[in-house]
């Protein structure tokens, strides 16, 4: 399987729980350095992912090409993907 295409993988299946996105935030972060390397082949995943699903993952690789500083990406991570699913499970 390509790179890229375990990643968009990864991305789907670890977007549900806080847990997931957790370590989802690990996986990209150890992906960081060859990402970057790809950053051209990365935009047409987006197609694969859905914003609204999938927004750690989304919001990476939009952020990958740009050499976002990583404590940025973190801070617009947790305030996109974990509140909203912290708010989630305080109401279910």
């Amino acid at each position: 399987m390509d790179p890229l295409e375990a990643l968009v993988a990864q991305i789907q299946g670890l977007s549900s729980t806080s847990s997931d996105v957790n370590r989802l935030q690990v996986i990209l972060k150890q992906a960081d350095d060859s990402l970057r390397s790809k950053s051209t082949r990365l935009p047409p995943l987006l197609t694969q992912l859905d914003p609204s699903i999938h927004s750690l993952g989304f919001l990476y690789i939009l952020c990958v090409p740009k050499k976002i500083n990583y404590k940025r990406y973190l801070l617009m991570a947790k305030t996109l993907v974990l509140e909203p699913l912290n708010i989630v499970a305080r109401l279910c």
